[in-house]
C-alpha cells in the first residue's frame, strides 16, 4: 500500500476503532463496579449500569469544558451500550457457572 492509501485507511477506521474502544472501556468499568458492589447490594446489575452511565454523563460534561472536545449524547449512548454489554457478559457467565454447578449436584 502506498502512504496515501494507508492514510486513507487510517482515517476510515479511526472513528469506529475509537468508539469501540470507548464501549469496551465502559464494559470493563461496569464489570468492575458489578464485582465491587455484588457482595453488599441487591440489584447489582441495575446499580452497576447506573454508575457506569453516570460516569459517561460526567465525562461528556467534562469534555464540554475542554477546548477542542465536544459533549455528545451519542457518546453517552455508545458508552452506556458498552456498559450494558459488559453486564450482559457477566450475566451469561454467571448463568453458565450456575448450570455447571447444578449438573454436578
Amino acid at each position: 500500500m502506498s502512504t496515501d492509501d494507508q492514510l486513507q485507511l487510517a482515517k476510515k477506521i479511526d472513528h469506529p476503532v475509537r468508539k469501540t474502544a470507548h464501549a469496551t472501556e465502559y464494559a470493563i468499568l461496569a464489570i468492575l463496579v458489578f464485582l465491587a458492589i455484588s457482595y453488599c447490594r441487591k440489584r447489582t446489575y441495575l446499580h452497576s449500569l447506573c454508575i457506569a452511565i453516570a460516569y459517561a454523563v460526567s465525562d461528556e460534561i467534562h469534555q464540554y469544558f475542554v477546548p477542542g472536545r465536544a459533549c455528545m449524547v451519542t457518546d453517552i449512548v455508545i458508552d452506556s451500550s458498552g456498559a450494558l454489554a459488559g453486564l450482559f457478559l457477566v450475566f451469561l457467565l454467571k448463568r453458565i457457572r450456575n448450570q455447571k454447578h447444578e449438573r454436578r449436584r
